[in-house]
C-alpha cells in the first residue's frame, strides 16, 4: 500500500498553500512576500506486506509422495494425503481469482525442469505478438541455438464444484477418493484443453501443456500420477502436445503425464 502526501510553499518565505497549485494561468504571487517561485514537495510512503508460507511433504521409503500440506499461500491453505490406498484433501480459504496463480504454477514447472537438467529462463507472461494466447513462455539458457518453451496452464480439475464451494464456504473438504478418480479428472482437465484450446492442433507440437495442481496437492501424489501414466498416459502422448506435465505445489511434486509407467 502506498501512501503520497504533497503540497505547495513560496521559494522566498516558505508560506504554505496546500495540495492544490497556487498558480493561477500560469502565474503566481506569494501574498505574503511577493515571490513569484513557488515549490512543490511530495513525500510517498509505502507500507509492504511479507507472508509466509510453510510447505510440509511426507514419502515412503521408496520416495513415493504420500501427503503434502500447507499453510495459508494468498489466502489458501491445502492438504492431501493417501492413507489406505485413498486420498483425501481439504482446502481452506478463498479460491484463487481468474489466473492468479498461472505465473507461479510455470516458475515451478521451470524449477522443476532445471533439477531435471534443462537451462531455462525464468518465465514471463506470453500474451502479445506471436505468443498471444500462451500463457507463458522461457526462453533457454546457456550456448548454442535458443530455444522457446511456449506454455499453456490449465486447471489440474475442470470442474467448478470445489471452487465455488470455497467462494461460498470458505473449506472445501473430500476424503476416501479412489487414486483412480483423480487420474480420471487429471484426463478431463487435459481433455478439456485440447478440445477448448484456440491453438490449432498442427500447433501442438510446439506448445507445453501444464495442469495447475498447486492448490491440490492430493492430485499431485505419486499413487494417483502412476495411475495416470499406466491407464492415459500412451492417449496422453497421441494427443501431439510437445509435453503435458501435472504442476504440484512444488517441483518434487511435478511430473510429467505423456508418458507410460
Amino acid at each position: 500500500m502506498a501512501v503520497s502526501r504533497s503540497a505547495w510553499y513560496c521559494h522566498g518565505c516558505g508560506h504554505a498553500f496546500g495540495p492544490t497549485s497556487p498558480v493561477k494561468d500560469g502565474v503566481f504571487k506569494c501574498p505574503e512576500c511577493g515571490s513569484v517561485t513557488v515549490d512543490h514537495k511530495g513525500e510517498i510512503h509505502t507500507e509492504a506486506r511479507l507472508e509466509e508460507t510453510l510447505g510440509l511433504t511426507a514419502t515412503t521409503k521408496a520416495g513415493e509422495v504420500i501427503r503434502h500440506s500447507e499453510t495459508h499461500r494468498r489466502g489458501l491453505a491445502s492438504s492431501g494425503w493417501l492413507e489406505g490406498g485413498e486420498a483425501s484433501y481439504v482446502l481452506e480459504g478463498r479460491a484463487p481469482q481468474h489466473e492468479a496463480d498461472t505465473l507461479g504454477t510455470c516458475n515451478i514447472l521451470i524449477e522443476a525442469l532445471r533439477k531435471s537438467g534443462e537451462d531455462w529462463d525464468w518465465p514471463t507472461r506470453g500474451d502479445t505478438g506471436a505468443d498471444a494466447g500462451v500463457d507463458c513462455v522461457a526462453m533457454s539458457r546457456g550456448g548454442g541455438e535458443r530455444r522457446l518453451l511456449r506454455v499453456q496452464v490449465v486447471r489440474a480439475s475442470p470442474g467448478q464444484e470445489v471452487w465455488r464451494t470455497l467462494n461460498r464456504l470458505g473449506r472445501w473438504e473430500k476424503a476416501g477418493v479412489p487414486p483412480a478418480d483423480l487420474a480420471d479428472e487429471l484426463r478431463r482437465g487435459v481433455e478439456h484443453k485440447a478440445r477448448q484450446s484456440k491453438i490449432p492442433a498442427n500447433e501442438r507440437q510446439n506448445l507445453c501443456l501444464a495442469l495447475d495442481a498447486t492448490r491440490l496437492p492430493a492430485h499431485a501424489l505419486t499413487a494417483v500420477v502412476n495411475r495416470f501414466r499406466k491407464h492415459h498416459g500412451e492417449w496422453c502422448h497421441s494427443l501431439g502436445f510437445q509435453s503435458v506435465w501435472l504442476v504440484g505445489p512444488g517441483p518434487d511434486m511435478t511430473w510429467r503425464l505423456d508418458m507410460e509407467t
